[in-house]
């Protein structure tokens, strides 16, 4: 890698330290001496520096600062530094930088003989002291997944849908908001378990997501989408009706929140079949979409259609 300077870095290297040797050495020890480090805060030394540009180095030209490079920028803290050990800055790099940018500033510290360096890039934590309003508007667009706690606590609840009795799984994080939701449904490796899963997976990673709003306002979300959804077949009457597994989630998630329920208990119906079938819950069928396709003497059958794999 190329460490040789350009003739603006260079320039900005000998004003550093000619400020460094006339300004701040001269007054180094005696400040360490002060007790009070409110006392040491030198606002004349502050006034001289910035009128050379120091304190404007990294601000963009567009706003009245220098736009030095990042080495340049390095430079400067260089050799102040090196009259005044408790002088420090960060490296402000831009959005766009690349880890290339930071390696070329991290090694450039290194051959100037700092002890450490910091550097920051634009955008990249969610708390930060100052920021543009187009930075500000990126970084709140950007969604960011919450990892999962090894441990998790929660409670299980069961509900009757067309397509068999559904256990939900609401889990909750360290502050008791909700974090993933699971779903259990029907044997394992029917469609039914795949798309019951698929529900779970999604509205669990509705829930890690960390936008603007917050982790039970998201619920609230995922139950005005899932409700109402219907299919062929629905349980029960009135409120209690359940018109398909997603519609049973929602109304599990509407308990979970607390929401009022409806008081008046409903006995649970479906409708009837074709007279000389039973009504069964199984996987669901190709021809006729129901939930009855069952497995029964080594061939798979619709228990509504007919349809058979045989």
């Amino acid at each position: 890698m190329d460490f040789s300077l350009n003739e603006e870095q260079r320039g900005w290297q000998m004003e550093a330290r000619k400020f460094a040797a006339e300004e701040i050495r001269p007054i180094s020890l005696r400040r360490d001496q002060i007790a009070d480090p409110r006392q040491t805060f030198d606002w004349e030394i502050i006034k001289k520096g910035s009128r050379l540009g120091f304190r404007t180095l990294a601000v963009s030209r567009k706003w009245g600062g220098h736009g030095a490079d990042l080495v340049t920028q390095a430079l400067v803290m260089t050799e102040l530094a090196r009259a005044d050990s408790a002088i420090s800055k960060t490296c402000n790099f831009p959005p766009n930088a690349t880890v290339e940018d930071v390696r070329k500033a991290y090694l450039e510290a290194w051959k100037l003989g700092c002890k450490g360096l910091t550097v920051y890039v634009t955008g990249t934590r969610k708390e930060v002291v100052l920021e543009t309003e187009e930075t500000k508007q990126k970084r709140e667009g950007e969604l960011a997944v919450k990892p999962r706690p090894a441990r998790t606590v929660g409670s299980t609840y069961r509900v009757d849908t067309p397509v068999g009795s559904a256990f939900v799984t609401v889990n909750e994080n360290g502050n008791s908001n909700p974090l993933e939701v699971f779903v259990n449904v029907g044997k394992a490796g029917s469609d039914i378990a795949a798309d019951a899963e698929a529900i779970g997976r999604l509205s669990s990673l509705v829930l890690r997501i960390d936008p603007t709003m917050s982790p039970k306002e998201r619920v609230a979300a995922i139950i005005d989408q899932l409700t109402g959804i219907g299919g062929s077949r629905a349980v029960g009457f009135g409120a209690q009706k359940v018109r398909s597994l997603a519609d049973g989630i929602a109304k599990i998630l509407k308990e979970y929140l607390g929401w009022k329920k409806e008081e008046e208990k409903i006995e649970e119906i479906q409708p009837q079949l074709p007279v000389g079938k039973l009504q069964k819950v199984g996987d669901i069928c190709p021809t006729c979409g129901q939930a009855t396709l069952v497995n029964e003497e080594g061939c798979r059958k619709c228990y509504s259609c007919g349809y058979s794999e045989c």
